[in-house]
Parts: structure tokens; sequence; C-alpha cells
């Protein structure tokens, strides 16, 4: 199985934003496409738009079973329609939370019998992509990932994912202090001495 993040399968977790035309879908539908014929084995993925939809319509193109785990709301937006989606109504199960998401997705990698073939595929993505490949890393740092056998986990340009994460940080900082700086002067001075533990 491939988990594409982007399950006995091929995992994917990806970024959500790009279109058809851009390198990056390109590669990724190429490397969906080679991975589950290399595996022969059905997909899975986040079941969203961008590079999930492009590893998904990959593994299509290699006449492989996909699947994916969808959360009801993605970017604060609802999700396509069944109607719109690249995806059979039947293959497509959808989770009010992320957590239950990142649990079936990490599940359907795991190998119970030598004959299992899976893998996990990280494309660049954002800070989901990342709660997802540590919390993989963390679950094998602590013998808790549940496989008997090895399975391997395949990263694609994770700099830039460390680099995206550091710049999106970076924003939301300086967001949170413009709205400091925004505050009239009474309500900045509360702010600091509650913070620092004085009296307001």
């Amino acid at each position: 199985m491939v988990i594409f993040v982007l399950a006995i399968g091929l995992t994917s977790c990806f970024v959500h934003r790009l279109k058809a035309d851009n390198p990056h879908f390109v590669r990724s539908r190429a490397l969906g496409k080679m991975v589950s014929e290399l595996l022969g084995t059905p997909a899975w993925t986040g079941g969203g738009p961008g590079m999930m939809e492009a590893a998904s319509l990959g593994a299509m193109d290699a006449g492989k079973p996909v699947a994916g785990i969808r959360i009801e709301r993605e970017a604060g937006t609802k999700v396509r329609s069944a109607a719109q989606s690249y995806l059979k109504p039947e293959h497509a199960v959808f989770c009010k939370f992320l957590s239950p998401r990142k649990v079936a997705l990490v599940d359907a990698g795991v190998r119970k019998s030598a004959n299992d073939r899976t893998a996990y595929v990280f494309l660049p993505g954002g800070l989901g992509t990342m709660d997802e490949l540590f919390e993989l890393f963390t679950l094998y740092q602590l013998h808790k990932l549940g496989t008997d056998y090895p399975v391997p986990v395949i990263i694609g340009a994770f700099l830039f994912i460390f680099i995206w994460a550091i710049s999106m940080t970076a924003c939301f900082v300086n967001s949170q202090l413009r709205r400091l700086l925004r505050l009239p002067p009474r309500l900045r001075q509360h702010h600091a001495r509650t913070r620092h533990g004085g009296r307001g």
C-alpha cells in the first residue's frame, strides 16, 4: 500500500493548493504512478486537492485502486462535494478532525506480514505535513508504530518544508506583534505586565 503524505499501500501528505499545470503537480503525479506500479498496491492520500490529487491521479494512471481519508473542512472551507471529487464516493472517508486521519494513514502503512508492500511518501507541504511526518517518526522511536516489518519512508524536498515552516512561524509572530502594537497604550501596558507576572 502506498501512503502519500502527503496504508497498506502508499500514503501521501501534500500541498493542497497546487494546480494541474504546476511542475510540482506534474512530478507528483509521475511519482504516484511510478511508486504504485513498483509496489503494485492501492494508494491512500488525504483525498484533497493539489498534490494529494496529483498522487492519486498518478496511481490511477497506473491502474491501481485509490482512496482518500478526508477532513470535513480543509483550509477553512468546505471540501468539494462528492460530485466534484476525483475519488469515487465509496473510496472517500470523512473525519471531523485531523487526529483520526493521521491514525488511519499511519495504520494503513504498517506491514503485518512479509508480503505486505507499503511505503510512506512525504512531499513538500505545510505544517500538517510536518505534523504527520513527526508523528510517524515519534511512533517509530517509541516502538509504537505497530509494524512487524520495515516500511520505507520517502521524503521529498524536506529542507523546503523546514524553510516554509520557519517563514510561516515568522509571519505568525509578526502578525501577533502588529496586532499588539495596534492596542491602545493602556492595554499594551496591561498585556506586558500580565505576561511578566505583574498585576494588571
